[in-house]
């Protein structure tokens, strides 16, 4: 019997020297009976929770953030969108105007005189049309209005001055038909 308690003293002896750990991948079996009964298993399963659940909020937002972003860049593209399609109107509105002066028959030298002042100024006001396409074409190019806000609404400014002009000659226009007839 002596002899079992000593066997029983030298095995614990034995056994208290094995390292122990809160990691179950690590330990054995006397590691794993510490970690049970000292919690730590526990506390290092909270912890972990505790990372998921902080991963999971920086994922959500990181989610709403891009949502937003790609609000407005489908924004900035449709606005984009509507640019080029007011460009190409003033490209179709100046063709006719052109195609109206191909057909007065300007009799006087003053009608010819004001007939050529206004084929001048279309070909200017279609020169900066052309640089104006040509700009937003390479911001298109750039990545949109998303890529260089500033410029887009300095070629938007530009776009409406360049509207106001040729509204202005279209009435001219118009009045030089009238009186040519």
């Amino acid at each position: 019997m002596i002899k079992d308690i000593i066997v029983t003293i030298f095995l614990l002896f034995c056994f208290s020297g094995c390292a122990t750990t809160d990691n179950p991948r690590e330990g054995g079996l006397f590691g794993g009976l510490y970690g049970m009964s000292t919690g730590a298993y526990e506390q290092r399963l909270k912890s972990r929770s505790k990372e998921v659940e902080r991963q999971n909020e920086n994922a959500e937002k990181l989610q709403q953030e891009s949502t937003n972003l790609e609000n407005v860049l489908e924004f900035q593209e449709k606005t984009l969108a509507d640019e080029k399609q007011r460009v190409a109107q003033m490209e179709k509105d100046l063709a006719q105007i052109w195609k109206e002066i191909g057909q007065y028959n300007a009799d006087s030298a003053q009608k010819k005189s004001q007939v050529a002042s206004l084929q001048a100024k279309i070909q200017a006001l279609q020169d900066r049309l052309k640089s104006q396409q040509t700009a937003i074409s390479k911001l298109d190019r750039d990545g949109g209005c998303n890529a260089d806000p500033i410029r887009c609404r300095m070629l938007e400014q530009e776009r409406e001055r360049l509207s106001m002009e040729f509204k202005k000659l279209s009435d001219y226009q118009s009045a030089l038909s009238e009186a040519t007839n």
